[in-house]
């Protein structure tokens, strides 16, 4: 009998030692900042979404869950910003849909940077559709004129 309250012992406590580490996925949040008067910034765990996926999915992810809206014209580069809540394009490009990260593979350093709370974003070098996401990113979206 002894054997048998050890053993149903032994298992609880195991069951409660797996649950315990089950609810604590680790944290894996990025940050999506639309320039808007004022910045309208959205937090996103990244749990959320599929393995892999990239700032198009966010996108698509905050449209359906908290949202956002934006239009996305399809390219030979793949998608294309033109309206994001009420930042909007205008027909000839000025001023324009423009992207920063805090991706250093994905940043062009050649060009001026933003800074967001204390983290220089510089412009995407590939579209919305290839971004990378990852943990603690930043992806900062603004209108810019050239």
């Amino acid at each position: 009998m002894k054997k048998i309250i050890k053993l149903v012992s032994m298992l609880t406590l195991l069951t409660i030692l797996v649950c315990c580490f089950v609810g604590c996925a680790p944290k894996a949040n990025m940050t999506v900042v639309v320039t808007t008067d004022p910045n309208t910034v959205y937090t996103v765990d990244l749990n959320k979404l599929k393995e892999g996926c990239n700032a198009m999915d966010v996108l698509e992810y905050l449209k359906e869950k908290q949202g956002l809206t934006y239009v996305a014209q399809d390219s030979d580069y793949g998608p294309f910003l033109t309206e994001v809540l009420t930042l909007k394009q205008s027909e000839d490009f000025n001023p324009y849909i423009s992207i920063y990260t805090s991706v250093q593979a994905e940043q062009m350093t050649d060009y001026d940077g933003v800074e967001y709370e204390g983290v220089m974003l510089y412009p995407a070098s590939v579209g919305i559709g290839s971004m990378t996401v990852e943990e603690g990113c930043i992806i900062y979206i603004t209108l810019i004129s050239y």
